[in-house]
C-alpha cells in the first residue's frame, strides 16, 4: 500500500470516528458518542500537521498532491531510508549546473520560481539525459565515499545505488517537488 492509499485511510477513519460519534449522541449514548468524537478529533489534529509535512491532503491540489509525498525510488520523505538520497538532493543543483554550463545561483534561481533542472537544460540545449548522468555520477561517488568513511552500510549503499538513476531522472525532471522541505546550503 503506497504512502497516498496510507493517508486517505488515515482521513477516512478519522471522518468515520467523527460520524459514528454524532450518531452515537443522537440516539443518546453520549458517553460512547462523546469518547468517539474526541478520539477522532485528536486524530484529525494529528493529520494535519503531518499532511502539511508529507505535502497535501488526500485528494486535494498542493504541492505534494499525487505521488510527490514520497522521494521516487524510495520510501518517504523524512523516513530514515532515504534520508540520503534527500541529502544528495540539495548537492545535486550545483553538479546539474556544471553539466547544464550555467551558474549555480542561476540553476537555483530558476528552481526556486517553480521550474526543473529539466527545463533550464533545454532552454541551455543540452540534454535531459546528460544531467541525470552527471548527477548518478556524483551522487554514486558520494554514497561510496560515505561508505569508505564508515557511514553508510555497503548493503544499504547497494540500496540507494541501486535507486539512483530513477531517483536522478526524477530530481532533474520534477526540482521543486524533491526539494520541497530542503534548506539550502549556505
Amino acid at each position: 500500500m503506497n504512502w497516498n492509499h496510507v493517508r486517505t485511510l488515515r482521513w477516512l477513519i478519522a471522518g468515520f470516528g467523527l460520524v459514528a460519534g454524532l450518531v452515537l449522541l443522537a440516539v443518546g449514548q453520549g458517553l460512547i458518542g462523546g469518547i468517539m468524537l474526541v478520539m477522532a478529533g485528536l486524530r484529525i489534529v494529528m493529520l494535519l500537521p503531518m499532511n502539511r509535512r508529507m505535502g497535501a491532503f488526500p485528494g486535494g491540489g498542493g504541492a505534494g498532491a499525487g505521488s510527490s509525498a514520497r522521494i521516487p525510488g524510495g520510501g518517504r520523505v523524512g523516513g530514515r531510508r532515504d534520508e540520503m538520497l534527500l541529502r544528495l538532493s540539495r548537492n545535486e543543483l550545483d553538479v546539474a549546473a556544471t553539466a547544464i554550463g550555467v551558474p549555480p545561483d542561476e540553476l537555483r534561481r530558476a528552481v526556486d520560481d517553480g521550474g526543473t533542472i529539466s527545463a533550464v537544460a533545454a532552454d541551455a540545449g543540452i540534454p535531459t539525459a546528460r544531467v541525470v548522468d552527471a548527477i548518478v555520477r556524483d551522487a554514486s561517488a558520494r554514497v561510496d565515499r560515505g561508505v569508505a568513511a564508515g557511514n553508510v552500510a555497503a548493503d544499504r549503499a547497494r540500496t540507494l545505488q541501486s535507486r539512483l538513476p530513477h531517483w536522478a531522472e526524477r530530481f532533474v525532471l520534477s526540482t521543486p517537488a524533491m526539494l520541497a522541505g530542503t534548506q539550502p546550503r549556505a
